[in-house]
C-alpha cells in the first residue's frame, strides 16, 4: 500500500506521517548516493510460456538481462513485421532501451485496432475473441495501462503459429454487446469499427526508418571525468592562505573565470597537470582564465612547512595564476558542492578542479587532470548566450522535455547539516537561499518540488542543530524564519517560546504559547506552560493563569502532577492558598506514585510556602 501522505496538515499525526515518508525517501537516496541501486545490481529477467507446467528462463538469450533498474515495459510492433518489440524505461541511464524482436519463426500473425462509436473511442475495456480453424481460441482485452507507468500499443497482436485460417473474430464492446467481424485474413493489420461488422485492412506501410546514428561516442567527449553544470551554483565560500600567510575569502577575489586546482606535493599527477598548464600559460591567459592552485597539505601539516614545499615547486613550475594553501573550511565547501552535484558519496580526489565564473558561481567540476583545451572550451561555452542554459552543459545536441528549474540550493544546506556544520548551513541559507528564486517565485518552487512545509522544516532542523552547537541566537532566528514561512508550525513556535522563556523575555514567550493554542486549542502542555508564565512572570495575570491551568487539569483528568502543580502555583499567586494546598497535596501524591522524585521535592517546598502564605510569584 502506498505510504504517500494524503494531506499536508500541521497536526501531530500528519506531521509524523510526513516525517516517516520523508525519512524513507532519504534512506533510499542514501543508498543510491553510496553507489547502490533499487535492484541491488540484479539483472532483468524474462520467462517464456512453454504451454506446460513450467516457464523457461530466457533472460540472457533474449537480451532482456540488462543491468538496469528497469521500471516500465511497453509492447509494440515497432518495425511492423508482425512480432512484438519492446521499449523499456529505467531509473538509471540510459533512461530508455529499445529491444527489437528479430526472431525468424515463419509463424503467422494478426493485428487488430478497435474504434468505438457508441462507447469510448479507444474502446478501452473491449474484449476480442479470435477462433482459428484448428479450434484454438485466443482472447485479448484492450486496457488503458500495461503494468507500471506504461501503456503498450493499442494494436492488439495475435500469434497464430502455423495456422493461417481464421474462423471468427468477435468483439464484446464496453457495455456488453458482441459484434462479429468478417473480412479478416492472417498476416495483416485491420481496423474494427463498432457497428460496421466489416474489418478494414490497414494500408501496407513501410517500417519506420532505422534509428539515426545519434549514438554518442565517449571517445569524442574529452575528459569524461569533467562536468559542466546545467545550473550555476553558489557554493559555501571558504578562505585560503596566500604565500605570506594572509587569509583571504575566495569570493573577495573573483572578477574573471577561475580554476581552483587542488593538489599536494606528493601527488605526481598533480605536478604533471600544473606543469602542462604552465606550458600553455599564454593560451590560458589569452582566454581570460585565472588559476588558483590550492595545496591541501596544510590540513594535516604545519603551514610553514607546506609553504616551503610550495615555494620549491613554484621555482620549477610557473602556473598562470597563484599558488596558495587551502583551509579545512574551503575544502569542506568544495566537498559539499561536489557531492551535491554528483549525487554520490565520493571524497575529494587529487588532482581535482573547480571552475568558477566571473561572479564566483560554480560552473564546472573536474575529477583528474583537466586538459587545457577542455578548460578553454568550457569557459567559452560558459560565456555564450544560450536559449536554454542547460545546453551549455551537454556535449551533444538534443531537445529537453522538461522546463529549466533553478539549482537545488537546499541540497547544499542539507549536506552541511549532515556534516554537522549548522552555522555554515545557516549562513548559506541566509546568503543564498532566503532571497533566491525558489523563495520569490511560487512556480520555481513547484518545479523543484519544494513546498513551504519543506522550507519551514529545514529551518526548524537548522534551529535544532544550532541549539546543539550552543548557538542560541542563530537558532532563535532560524525558528523565527520557520514560523515566518509557515505560521502554523507548532513545533517551531514551541522552540521559540522555550528560548524566549530562557532569555527572560516572558512577554514574547506568552505570545508564542497563545499562538500555539490557536493552532491546537486543546493542547494541555501549551495551556500548562502559558498558565505557569502568567502565574510567575513579573507582569503576569494570575486570574487568567488559573483559568488556563484548570482547563489543562480537566484535559488531563486531574491526574497529571505537573498541571496540578501549575494550578497550585496560579491559585497561590491569586491568593487562594487553601485550594493551592489542596492541589499541591494531590500533585505530590501522584508524583510520589509515579516515582518523580524531583517534582515531589519541589512540591514539598512549595507546600511549605503555601502554608506560610507565600506564593511562587
Amino acid at each position: 500500500m502506498s505510504q504517500s501522505p494524503t494531506d499536508l496538515g500541521s497536526d501531530r499525526q500528519s506531521l509524523a506521517r510526513r516525517e516517516r515518508y520523508i525519512t524513507a525517501w532519504k534512506t533510499v537516496a542514501e543508498l543510491l548516493e553510496n553507489g547502490r541501486t533499487f535492484s541491488g545490481y540484479e539483472r532483468n529477467c524474462a520467462f517464456l510460456n512453454t504451454a506446460g507446467p513450467r516457464f523457461a528462463e530466457i533472460s540472457a538469450i533474449s537480451g532482456f538481462d540488462l543491468l538496469a533498474d528497469s521500471r516500465a515495459a511497453a509492447l509494440v510492433d515497432w518495425d511492423r513485421d508482425g512480432d512484438l518489440d519492446v521499449w523499456l524505461t529505467h531509473r538509471t541511464g540510459p533512461r530508455a532501451t529499445y529491444l527489437q524482436n528479430d526472431s525468424r519463426t515463419g509463424h503467422h500473425y494478426l493485428a487488430l485496432r478497435l474504434e468505438g462509436k457508441s462507447c469510448n473511442r479507444d474502446a478501452v475495456g473491449a474484449r476480442i475473441s479470435l477462433r482459428l480453424a484448428n479450434g484454438m481460441t485466443q482472447i485479448r482485452t484492450l486496457r488503458a495501462g500495461e503494468g507500471f507507468l506504461s501503456q503498450s500499443s493499442k494494436w492488439l497482436s495475435f500469434g497464430l503459429g502455423q495456422e493461417k485460417e481464421i474462423e471468427q473474430v468477435a468483439v464484446r464492446w464496453p457495455g456488453g454487446r458482441e459484434e462479429i467481424f468478417s473480412g479478416v485474413r492472417a498476416d495483416g493489420r485491420y481496423w474494427l469499427v463498432q457497428h460496421t461488422g466489416q474489418a478494414r485492412r490497414e494500408p501496407t506501410l513501410d517500417a519506420p526508418p532505422p534509428f539515426p546514428d545519434k549514438s554518442i561516442s565517449l571517445d569524442t567527449i574529452p575528459d569524461r571525468q569533467g562536468t559542466l553544470l546545467a545550473r550555476r551554483l553558489p557554493w559555501p565560500d571558504g578562505k585560503y592562505l596566500d604565500m605570506q600567510g594572509d587569509e583571504h575569502a575566495l569570493m573577495e577575489t573573483h572578477g574573471r573565470p577561475r580554476l581552483l586546482l587542488l593538489w599536494a606535493g606528493w601527488c605526481l599527477p598533480c605536478l604533471a597537470e600544473m606543469k602542462a598548464l604552465s606550458e600553455q600559460r599564454e593560451e590560458i591567459e589569452e582566454a581570460g582564465i585565472s588559476i588558483l592552485a590550492l595545496n591541501v597539505d596544510g590540513v594535516t601539516r604545519p603551514v610553514d612547512e607546506v609553504r616551503q614545499d610550495i615555494e620549491k615547486v613554484a621555482e620549477q613550475i610557473s602556473i598562470p595564476g597563484e599558488m596558495a594553501i587551502a583551509t579545512e573550511e574551503l575544502l569542506q565547501g568544495l566537498d559539499v558542492s561536489q557531492q551535491v552535484i554528483s549525487l554520490r558519496r565520493r571524497a575529494l580526489g587529487l588532482p581535482m578542479g573547480f571552475l568558477l565564473d566571473e561572479a564566483g558561481l560554480l560552473v564546472g567540476v573536474y575529477r583528474g587532470a583537466v586538459p587545457t583545451g577542455r578548460l578553454i572550451a568550457d569557459v567559452q561555452r560558459m560565456r555564450e548566450k544560450w536559449s536554454d542554459p542547460r545546453d551549455a552543459a551537454v556535449p551533444f545536441e538534443g531537445r529537453w522535455f522538461t522546463s529549466p528549474f533553478p539549482p537545488d540550493l537546499l541540497a547544499i544546506v542539507e549536506e552541511l547539516l549532515r556534516a554537522e556544520r549548522p552555522r555554515r548551513a545557516w549562513d548559506y541559507y541566509i546568503t543564498h537561499v532566503r532571497d533566491s528564486e525558489i523563495m520569490r517565485d511560487a512556480e520555481a518552487g513547484k518545479l523543484t518540488g519544494i513546498t513551504s512545509i519543506d522550507l519551514a522544516a529545514l529551518c526548524f532542523r537548522m534551529g535544532e542543530a544550532l541549539i546543539r552547537a550552543n548557538a542560541s541566537e542563530e537558532a532563535l532566528v532560524a525558528f523565527e524564519e520557520a514560523v515566518h514561512i509557515r505560521p502554523d508550525f507548532w513545533n517551531a513556535r514551541f522552540a521559540l517560546a522555550t528560548i524566549r522563556q530562557q532569555q527572560g523575555n516572558f512577554a514574547e514567550a506568552i505570545t508564542q504559547y497563545r499562538e500555539m493554542l490557536r493552532i491546537r486549542p486543546n493542547d494541555a502542555m501549551s495551556m500548562n506552560n502559558l498558565a505557569w508564565l502568567l502565574a510567575t512572570a513579573p507582569h503576569g495575570d494570575p486570574d487568567e493563569a488559573v483559568d488556563w491551568a484548570r482547563k489543562a487539569c480537566e484535559l488531563t483528568g486531574q491526574r497529571n502532577p505537573s498541571t496540578l502543580d501549575t494550578l497550585g502555583v496560579a491559585l497561590a499567586a491569586e491568593g487562594d492558598f487553601e485550594e493551592a494546598i489542596e492541589k499541591a497535596e494531590l500533585a505530590l501524591r501522584l508524583a510520589e506514585a509515579a516515582g518523580q522524585a524531583e517534582l515531589a521535592d519541589r512540591l514539598r517546598s512549595r507546600l511549605a510556602g503555601y502554608r506560610e502564605g507565600q506564593s511562587t510569584r
